[in-house]
Formats: structure tokens, sequence, C-alpha cells
């Protein structure tokens, strides 16, 4: 929730927003990291192979977490400096590519709701 106001006044990443931003950063590295080893289910069947596992991370939202990831390790890095112009005028855009996080994070919630009311689990 911190990138729409970012990319909405163009406040630069300084102090505890800096701070904010690089545990945001550290969070999605790890989360990046369980995702390597989190089971999946395909047609019904869990999966829990880790090679399997990996695959199937890399071929469905690895690319796009990584992406993203980019983005924000991007914008922490050139969000307060004008040293760099170029770099400097790409951040809001950088930014605004970041805002599909919500797409991603729809997803986990929306399976997490899931996990949570399963009728079979009841």
């Amino acid at each position: 929730f911190l990138l729409p106001v970012l990319v909405a006044w163009d406040i630069r990443l300084e102090g505890p927003l800096s701070a904010i931003a690089k545990g945001l950063i550290c969070f999605w590295v790890v989360h990046m990291c369980a995702c390597f080893t989190t089971g999946f289910f395909d047609a019904g069947t869990l999966h829990q192979d880790l090679q399997k596992v990996a695959l199937h991370y890399l071929r469905t939202w690895f690319g796009f977490d990584f992406a993203l990831l980019f983005c924000n390790v991007w914008s922490v890095a050139y969000g307060g400096k004008d040293d760099d112009y170029f770099c400097y005028q790409a951040v809001p855009y950088v930014r605004l590519l970041g805002l599909l996080r919500v797409i991603r994070l729809r997803q986990v919630l929306r399976s997490l709701w899931e996990r949570v009311f399963d009728d079979d689990i009841l």
C-alpha cells in the first residue's frame, strides 16, 4: 500500500519510507523462496516433489514475481537520487509497474480463502 502513495505524489524514499520499502523487498524475497518449496494441486492431486514444485513455480508465477521484485529494488535504489537523470526519470514508471503486485496478492489471498473455508474440512 506504500506504492500508490509514492506514485501519486512522487514522494522520495527517504528515512522511514526507505526502511519500509526495504522490509517489503525482504518479505517478497522470502515469499519467492517459499514458493520454490510449497506444494501445489493439479487436477486434485497434491504435488510435493521439490523438482516438480520448483518447475511449476518457474513456469507460472516466477517471471511475474521476479519482474515486480526488480521494479521494487529499482525504485529503492534510484528513488531518492538525482545523480542519474535517466534512472530518476524512470522511477515513477517502474513504481507504477510495481502496482501489478496487487494481482499476485489477490491470487495468494484467494488461495488462502479457499483453504480456510474449504467445505471438505468443515
